[in-house]
């Protein structure tokens, strides 16, 4: 099925103009958001977590070991990914305030 858009009352040289600033500006936003989490590790040891967050390694490495948090081990390290910590503290946040 072949879909026909027609557009009335602009030159074909505004219409290129208007696409392509539109193209070039959707090009900029993913490179920025591309080079924004290039300098960002999204994934930490236990330890680095630990200074990060108000958690002791041993009750990351528990959470670990119970699979309420995933992790990856590389290298003999343990890495855990910084959206797994978020998730169980909001979580967890969660669950205390309900009693």
């Amino acid at each position: 099925m072949t879909r026909i858009l027609q557009i009335e009352n602009i030159t074909k040289d505004e219409f290129l103009s208007a696409f392509s600033g539109l193209v070039e500006s959707a090009v900029e936003s993913a490179l920025a958001k591309r080079e924004a989490k290039k300098g960002k590790p999204s994934k930490f040891t236990v330890k680095q977590l630990a200074e990060k967050y108000p958690i002791s390694e041993s009750s990351l490495r528990n959470w670990i070991r119970d699979g309420k948090i995933k992790a990856d081990k590389i290298g003999g390290k343990v890495l855990v990914d910084e959206s797994e910590i978020e998730n169980s503290l909001t979580e967890i946040k969660s669950l205390k305030y309900k009693r």
